[in-house]
């Protein structure tokens, strides 16, 4: 039976900013084989495409960066300039992946060259934060 969690902000301590559920193992295990699953269908995809999908996330967070940097200034209280700052990283690093794509057909054509150039996926992966 999944647990209800309320979180709240600290220095708001009566607003509520979200509720979730937290699942048990069976759902933690259910949850890692669709991603495996998705994660194997996204592989399949050329570099070159993933890498612009990427990019157009990124396009889409940039348009809404100042929402997002309230948003995490409501949430935990940060500075809204710092806010800023987190949501440009995540720009950022669309934009890096978007390279990366690039890159990856750069060293297809390398091997061909008899140059070496790998890139390794890691598949899925899954972060437990408190």
């Amino acid at each position: 039976m999944a647990v209800r969690f309320r979180a709240r902000i600290r220095h708001r301590p009566n607003e509520v900013v979200g509720e979730v559920s937290f699942g048990d193992a069976a759902t933690v295990v259910r949850a890692a084989e669709s991603a495996k699953k998705a994660q194997e269908a996204w592989a399949s995809i050329p570099a070159p495409i993933r890498g612009r999908a990427i990019a157009h996330i990124g396009r889409l967070i940039e348009d809404n960066a100042e929402a997002l940097a309230r948003l995490v200034t409501a949430e935990i209280g940060k500075p809204y300039a710092e806010a800023l700052g987190e949501v440009r990283e995540i720009i950022d690093t669309c934009d890096f992946f978007l390279g990366e794509g690039r890159r990856t057909v750069r060293a297809d054509r390398a091997e061909r060259d008899a140059r070496q150039a790998a890139v390794h996926a890691f598949g899925v992966r899954s972060e437990l934060s408190r």
